[in-house]
């Protein structure tokens, strides 16, 4: 684990103050708020995180930015199927500039890359907390399979991996169909008069999608993926759009879930400002996503100076498990 000091005022001591994680968040919220103009602000509480219909969604966007021309001259018009196509045309083209984001152009396919996980996976033999689960014939069990973190989606960097270095359409079936079958499992109504501290089961039993552990994980899973599988053909419009549109709704959530746990310098306080910040990336053209950047930014400052003691090591005093994360 590498550390990193930093004088903290003029004449003051150097302390240790982060690891190498925290400094690429940093530099992720740092970069975003950059690009997107947002500035450091209070943040306000919000409870709402449901957008209830395709056309709402993209309403939030910065719909005056002339790359999106043609969806603000859709919706004008009242054509959400029409909105639906431009924007994902646009998606599917744009540049993605998060350090926090996997750039896969930059990443060099090997033809002979191999992942277990993955073969694994489409054979229906799961990985996933303290167990591992062989799918049965009847389907995946969303509720009662013995994987606590099945909802964290952990499967998906292997997939990505996998189609990113071999390019087959099946691993890229296998993630959009997990993601269906999901939202079918967990609908985002679901969520509502939740919180993150609730969802617990057992050691046996799914994580259900809203307790802390997995709603801090799937956007740092799904975003790299969903900036991967949007170059695919065999994705449709359709399918892009609909995975947009929960993980938008999903980071809503998040949004309102993040404060106790960051003001308690809890674990769960430092995954939650990685998977805001990530998914931020994603969302750049968003008009939420200035306020969300700034409450992640401001999230950021207080986590690093209050949840880590003056020789850099987390006040939890768990650092294999801090290693791991």
């Amino acid at each position: 684990m590498t550390w990193y000091l930093e004088k903290r005022q003029p004449g003051g001591a150097w302390r240790v103050t982060a690891v190498r994680l925290l400094l690429c968040i940093a530099a992720g919220v740092w970069a975003l708020l950059h690009l997107s103009g947002a500035t450091a602000q209070q943040p306000a509480e919000r409870a709402e995180f449901i957008v209830p219909t395709r056309e709402a969604f993209l309403r939030g966007l910065k719909l005056e930015k002339p790359e999106l021309a043609a969806v603000k001259a859709a919706l004008d018009k009242a054509d959400v199927d029409e909105a639906t196509k431009a924007y994902i045309s646009y998606f599917r083209t744009k540049g993605i500039s998060s350090p926090l984001i996997t750039q896969w152009s930059a990443v060099e396919r090997d033809a002979t890359y191999k992942n277990q996980r993955a073969e694994g996976f489409l054979k229906g033999f799961i990985r996933g907390g303290y167990n591992v689960y062989q799918v049965p014939a009847t389907g995946l069990d969303w509720y009662n399979a013995p994987l606590v973190v099945l909802t964290s989606f952990h499967e998906f960097s292997s997939l990505s991996l996998a189609l990113h270095h071999s390019a087959d359409p099946k691993y890229l079936r296998a993630i959009v169909d997990h993601g269906y079958d999901y939202m079918r499992a967990y609908p985002i109504e679901e969520f509502v008069g939740k919180n993150a501290r609730q969802g617990w089961i057992d050691d046996l039993h799914v994580g259900r999608p809203w307790r802390w552990g997995a709603i801090a994980e799937r956007p740092i899973t799904w975003s790299p993926t969903l900036a991967l599988i949007r170059k695919c053909p065999e994705v449709t419009d359709e399918e892009l759009a609909t995975l947009l549109q929960r993980l938008y709704q999903e980071v809503g959530y998040l949004r309102t879930q993040m404060k106790p746990w960051v003001d308690r310098g809890h674990n769960a306080g430092g995954r939650m400002i990685l998977a805001m910040a990530t998914a931020c990336g994603l969302f750049e053209d968003f008009e939420v996503v200035d306020e969300w950047l700034a409450f992640t930014a401001a999230s950021l400052a207080q986590y690093v100076d209050h949840a880590y003691y003056p020789d850099g090591l987390h006040k939890e005093l768990t650092l294999a498990y801090w290693a791991s994360l």
